[in-house]
């Protein structure tokens, strides 16, 4: 990539390209003639998903620049978007770098890894590729890749030989983000929500975390474990959750219904023994259908 300097104008107008299934009043074509960045995405299967943007000097050559280039950010985000939600779809595009770079390197070093073991046409029908075109040129993902099927499989296994030592799990635990927690809300700014500040949350979330791992792992508030899995997600509107798969160890097994009712109450507090209790099941865990 050669460098962008400031003596290079912009007198070539700036046509954005998009897909043709998006919305038009989203993808409206700027005319302004002092912008020479054009967003570029493909309207087919194989480049739908890729981005760059394209800058025209003077000399009518044009300069690509990818996402994961320094000067990606500064070019794009003032051109595309709107003051509310840029962090967000920041979060988003810096993670996407990070992850494409390293798709990239991977890609580009299969000869390190032995993909070429997997490299036959039996291996291809058997994981269902259907382009013959692609046969003999299958990306293998290392098991250190987080999300790809070989650390997928490792994952489960690792699951599995769990329970096949320990037992079955014994507890189903799921702890949820509550975006008024007193962490989050005391650091917002006017009129900013929880949703537009997903590096607090997470934090805050973190910090949570690690302190009920302390609660169940070391300070055994409801017995003590043998082997635990976790998973973090995150929902649709932002906020993550974690849910654990708890194995206890023989002498906290939970074997009788009494042992049950000393863990799991499904029935809203006592307000006169528990209020507080009470309080935070009405707030968080009751739904009205109106």
């Amino acid at each position: 990539m050669r460098r962008i300097t400031n003596g290079e104008g912009c007198s070539q107008p700036t046509t954005l390209t998009s897909c043709i299934t998006m919305e038009t009043n989203e993808t409206n074509i700027n005319e302004d003639s002092s912008v020479a960045g054009i967003w570029v995405v493909g309207n087919d299967n194989i480049t739908a998903y890729k981005r760059s943007i394209i800058v025209y000097g003077r000399s009518n050559y044009s300069t690509e620049i990818q996402p994961h280039f320094g000067c990606y950010a500064p070019l794009s985000y003032p051109l595309f978007f709107f003051p509310m939600g840029i962090f967000q779809q920041f979060s988003e595009d810096a993670y996407i770098k990070i992850e494409t770079t390293r798709l990239v390197f991977v890609e580009k070093n299969q000869t390190k890894i032995r993909a070429d073991l997997y490299q036959g046409v039996v291996d291809y029908f058997n994981v269902g590729e259907a382009q013959p075109s692609r046969v003999g040129q299958r990306v293998v993902l290392l098991a250190s890749f987080i999300g790809g099927p070989c650390d997928m499989q490792r994952r489960f296994l690792d699951a599995m030989t769990l329970v096949q030592d320990d037992g079955r799990p014994d507890i189903f635990l799921t702890m949820t983000c509550n975006p008024k927690w007193t962490e989050i809300d005391d650091e917002l700014l006017p009129r900013q929500s929880a949703q537009d500040r997903p590096d607090l949350v997470a934090r805050v979330f973190h910090a949570k975390l690690e302190d009920l791992k302390v609660q169940l792992f070391q300070r055994h508030i409801i017995g003590v474990l043998g082997s635990y899995v976790y998973v973090i997600e995150f929902q649709k509107r932002g906020l993550p959750h974690a849910h654990f798969l708890l194995i206890m160890t023989p002498r906290y097994k939970m074997n009788n219904p009494d042992d049950y009712d000393k863990l799991v109450c499904a029935k809203i507090p006592d307000p006169i023994r528990f209020p507080e209790m009470h309080d935070l099941i009405k707030s968080h865990m009751m739904h009205s259908l109106w």
